[in-house]
């Protein structure tokens, strides 16, 4: 998956993940697991809850660098980011330090 993907884009300071991510789905069918492998917890010193707003800015952008090669889909798939995102800015202004 990793050599077909290609390594982390480490310029990608806020959204690097993301972008690997998006990149893995154009190799594989994204598959939906039931088990729980990862969490996370939120703290101040983290650079989401530093640069909130600027992490979500650095997600539309490669969202839309990626969807471009999806026609409508892409642009359907873009606006539910955005909604998504929406909710997210909204949802952080309470949970987050």
């Amino acid at each position: 998956m990793w050599d077909a993907a290609g390594p982390l884009d480490v310029e990608r300071h806020l959204d690097v993940d993301y972008d690997l991510w998006l990149r893995f789905a154009k190799v594989a069918e994204p598959r939906v697991l039931r088990e729980d492998l990862a969490d996370f917890r939120i703290h101040a010193g983290a650079k989401g809850s530093r640069h909130t707003g600027a992490q979500l800015d650095a997600a539309l952008r490669t969202a839309r660098e990626h969807a471009a090669a999806f026609g409508w889909k892409g642009q359907a798939a873009l606006l539910v980011h955005r909604v998504f995102s929406w909710r997210t800015r909204l949802a952080y202004r309470w949970l987050k330090p």
